[in-house]
């Protein structure tokens, strides 16, 4: 697919809290310079429902590598 007509990148990922799936992110490692870039983020619509929220938005999350 053309990346005119990619809703989310081309390299989508899932970012889940839980087993919960929240959002979409396309990133892209710019190994030359050594930076990591992120080039979209989208929240997922159910991250935003009720019993999802406060899991979602009221907790405090440590980012780990993999």
């Amino acid at each position: 697919m053309t990346e005119a007509k990619r809703v989310y990148g081309y390299f989508s990922r899932p970012i889940l809290v839980g087993n919960i799936f929240v959002a979409r992110v396309d990133c892209k490692a710019e190994r030359k310079t050594g930076r990591f870039v992120i080039k979209s983020f989208h929240w997922e619509k159910k991250a935003f429902k009720n019993e999802y929220h406060d899991l979602v938005f009221k907790k405090n999350y440590r980012v780990r590598s993999l």
